[in-house]
């Protein structure tokens, strides 16, 4: 697809598809957020204790 193609798009669509497209399009052009994206996941077991912690913070938050 060419940019002369890619701009004639938003025009037809409607506002609901025009804003979420406009929050991918942000996403894709953060360069903090492509980075996070193309992380590999974390390895890291979860310990009980790590489990029984976050379980409390939930329970606060309810």
């Amino acid at each position: 697809m060419d940019r002369q193609t890619a701009h004639q798009l938003p025009d037809r669509l409607d506002p609901g598809q025009f804003a979420a497209i406009g929050i991918l399009l942000a996403v894709m052009a953060d360069p903090v957020t492509r980075a996070l994206l193309n992380e590999p996941p974390a390895d890291e077991s979860v310990t009980e204790k790590t489990r029984r912690r976050f379980q409390e913070a939930q329970a606060w938050f309810a």
